[in-house]
């Protein structure tokens, strides 16, 4: 059986993980999730997992905080 998913709108196949965020962040999850409740990091949540969109960590990484 072959089933197809659409992505939620405004989401990037290559958005990260938290894991993933940790790993460019070079910092913990908890710090991730912080960063996403202060609204420094944008992201998503898809059922329990969350995702995180490559330019928010970029513009985290650059010095440059979420424009909203």
């Amino acid at each position: 059986m072959n089933r197809t998913y659409s992505q939620p709108t405004g989401t990037s196949i290559g958005d990260c993980s938290v894991t993933e965020t940790c790993t460019w962040l070079n910092c913990t999850p908890p710090t991730v999730y912080k960063l996403l409740a202060s609204g420094d990091l944008e992201g998503y949540k898809i059922g329990r997992s969350r995702r995180i969109t490559r330019e928010s960590i970029q513009r985290l990484r650059s010095g440059n905080k979420a424009t909203a």
